[in-house]
């Protein structure tokens, strides 16, 4: 009995930690990073001007849960009332400088523990490598919460090539028929 561990976005941390534990490892056969890498520095920054982005995109109030939703993988019950009311005031009301900054200053001290992540992502990448295990990293070329760039860092630290797909940061549901193709060879060649 052998596991393949798949992870998106900040779950890619939970995959390469079960790909990488003492219990798990031996009987890991490969690991699948999709839109995950927390190499950036400004992490908690970067996400937040890119939810932004995309929330000040969709010019429709009633667009953003389902935005948030896709952008960090929570589930409606589990975003934060205070994210989805600044939200809320900066599509409905004025000040989206004053909002944009006091939300990103609230984001910063989730810097703290996404440096700590971050660092744990890092040590990971490198056991993984240690153990010379398959690896297939996904990207989406328009992704703006882990950029091509990072994938392409992420890629290099294990030796390893990326796929990218013309999307965001979910391919597994903008490309789905690609995205499960790249997935099914993948798992052919283990």
């Amino acid at each position: 009995e052998t596991f393949v561990f798949h992870g998106n976005s900040a779950w890619g941390t939970l995959a390469l930690a079960c790909a990488t534990h003492p219990k798990l490892s031996h009987k890991t056969s490969g690991l699948i990073l999709n839109c995950s890498a927390w190499l950036s520095e400004n992490f908690g920054v970067d996400v937040t001007k890119s939810l932004f982005t995309l929330i000040k995109n969709a010019k429709d109030p009633v667009m953003i849960k389902p935005v948030i939703e896709t952008l960090v993988q929570f589930p409606k019950e589990d975003i934060p009332d205070w994210l989805v009311q600044e939200i809320q005031w900066i599509v409905i009301g004025d000040g989206l400088k004053e909002r944009l900054e006091k939300i990103i200053h609230r984001w910063q001290v989730f810097k703290k523990d996404a440096h700590a992540l971050r660092e744990f992502f890092i040590n990971g990448l490198d056991r993984f490598k240690q153990e010379n295990k398959p690896v297939l990293i996904l990207g989406g070329k328009y992704d703006t919460v882990t950029p091509p760039n990072v994938i392409h860092e992420m890629a290099s630290k294990l030796d390893a090539e990326a796929t990218f797909f013309d999307t965001g940061h979910v391919p597994h549901i903008q490309a789905y028929e690609k995205f499960n193709k790249s997935v099914e060879q993948f798992l052919w060649k283990l």
